[in-house]
């Protein structure tokens, strides 16, 4: 009896240092948010900066796209028909063009 209450009583002990820890990390992920939206409201060339940093991330990815457009529309125009394997002609007609069939089948139909 004594060691079930002593494995009760541990996990209720790791069951309150994790909700407690997770109260200070949450706490501290709060305190953050508050402090840089403070320092945002002080200093507005921040705020400034953060725009224009997202402006030219999108301009980047905008150039990055068009390169590769372009780079594709290059590789398709650059394309030699003459790269490409030839269409194998069609094999001259077995049965010698008059529509019979030729083989094992109408041979063995034959001798039947």
């Amino acid at each position: 009896v004594g060691s079930f209450y002593g494995s009760a009583l541990t996990l209720v002990l790791v069951l309150f240092w994790i909700y407690f820890a997770m109260q200070a990390f949450l706490y501290g992920a709060e305190l953050a948010a508050e402090l840089a939206a403070e320092r945002r409201m002080r200093d507005p060339e921040m705020e400034l900066e953060l725009e224009e940093g997202k402006k030219k991330e999108e301009i980047t990815k905008t150039k990055r796209l068009e390169d590769l457009e372009e780079t594709a529309l290059l590789d398709t125009e650059n394309e030699n028909p003459s790269d490409e394997l030839p269409i194998p002609e069609t094999p001259p007609s077995v049965d010698g063009g008059e529509g019979k069939a030729v083989g094992l089948l109408a041979e063995n139909d034959k001798g039947q």
